[in-house]
């Protein structure tokens, strides 16, 4: 009974706002190096064998969009719930290195033969991702509602990836990740918007091996209240 005239309190007092939000963003996808090391046959009774990998992954980052048709909740006067769904476009350069060796290391004091590296694989593609997300988020309002800042979380799912081929471009499809944004009404009914964006998951599968990076960018741009 209690509960039910909190909640029905709450929606009294509530009010919606729509919008629409329209950003550049700018991707910051980190550098990735794993180096695997695992045991292999060998026919020498006096060493073990060994084969190291290196997998490497650089990035030029580029320009990319988004919008967002989102709705404000106020349950508070200083607080709202904020949601909708929003797609993007993140583009970036991606250069992958997949390098082996391999060596003995003796079973017994003594010297051991050392081998050449194995062939370098290189592998350089640009990129470019549509992801569709439901962001979700709670902001809090200041400087007599002129500014907001806002934290939530961004699970979407990655549409249509272009660039690569093969397992190069076998990204991982659900992803999800954080949000830190701040908003300054810069007229009545608009306002600048900066956001940093960072994922958890990783931008690919972990057993392609194709990089251990994880997709962030920061985005600026106007968002329109109705």
């Amino acid at each position: 009974m209690i509960f039910s005239f909190l909640m029905v309190s709450l929606l009294a007092n509530a009010q919606f706002n729509f919008f629409v939000e329209g950003t550049g963003n700018f991707s910051l996808i980190s550098k990735s190096k794993v180096v695997n090391t695992y045991a292999i046959p060998h026919n020498h009774l006096n060493f073990k064998s060994y084969r190291e990998t290196t997998y490497k992954a650089d990035y030029v980052n580029k320009l990319g969009a988004d919008i967002t048709l989102g709705l404000n909740y106020f349950f508070q006067d200083n607080f709202s719930f904020d949601t909708g769904i929003n797609f993007k476009n993140v583009n970036f350069n991606q250069k992958t290195s997949n390098s082996s060796k391999e060596f003995y290391l003796p079973i017994e004091n003594g010297s051991y033969p050392t081998l050449p590296h194995l062939p370098t694989s290189e592998l350089k593609d640009d990129y470019s991702l549509f992801l569709l997300s439901v962001p979700v988020s709670v902001s809090y309002y200041l400087l007599e509602n002129t500014l907001s800042a806002s934290l939530g979380a961004t699970p979407g799912y990655l549409v249509y990836s272009k660039g690569g081929s093969g397992e190069s471009a076998d990204f991982n499809k659900f992803q999800m990740g954080i949000e830190l944004q701040l908003r300054y009404q810069i007229a009545p009914k608009i306002w600048l918007t900066g956001v940093f964006q960072e994922y958890s998951t990783k931008l690919y599968k972990p057993e392609l091996k194709q990089s251990f990076s994880n997709l962030r960018m920061l985005k600026l741009g106007l968002k329109y209240d109705f």
